[in-house]
């Protein structure tokens, strides 16, 4: 009983602290080993690309000017994460007065190519409950796996 009592406690605490709601805004987004004139090349599927979002490397690689504009889309802009080959990354947190319209110099340190970016941020529509929903079946499932193997 006490083991079930430790997993349902580590289950409701990683549900508090995650952050359900934040999307990246670009999946599929652009590959930055294809570079024309600076601008990388956008994927077809993505869901927002160069009318919402600019990116433009600097002739090294190892920065870019970042910019967003998520007016009349639903969304906000929260960060732009940056990362590199070498497995250091960068997290930009945006301004609340920039979070729909906004730019930036990113970079890792200066020096080292960055390798990807990716903007995310979140919905203006609230959780409709989902996130409480799934923490309740887990809840539930543990309890009830728990009540078999201990009868």
């Amino acid at each position: 009983m006490k083991k079930t009592a430790l997993v349902i406690a580590a289950i409701v605490l990683s549900a508090t602290l995650a952050r359900a709601n934040l999307i990246d805004l670009t999946p599929g987004g652009f590959d930055l080993a294809n570079i024309v004139n600076g601008q990388p090349v956008w994927s077809p599927f993505t869901p927002f690309g160069p009318p919402n979002f600019g990116l433009t490397l600097n002739p090294s690689g190892t920065g870019a000017n970042v910019g967003w504009n998520l007016f009349g889309t639903g969304f906000r802009g929260l960060f732009v994460f940056v990362e590199s080959s070498r497995l250091i990354a960068n997290l930009y947190a945006i301004p609340g007065r920039f979070q729909f319209n906004g730019d930036g110099f990113v970079e890792i340190d200066g020096t080292i190519p960055i390798l990807g970016v990716t903007f995310a941020g979140k919905s203006a529509v609230p959780d409709g409950g989902s996130t409480l929903m799934m923490l309740g079946i887990a809840v539930g499932t543990v309890v009830f796996a728990g009540r078999r193997i201990c009868t």
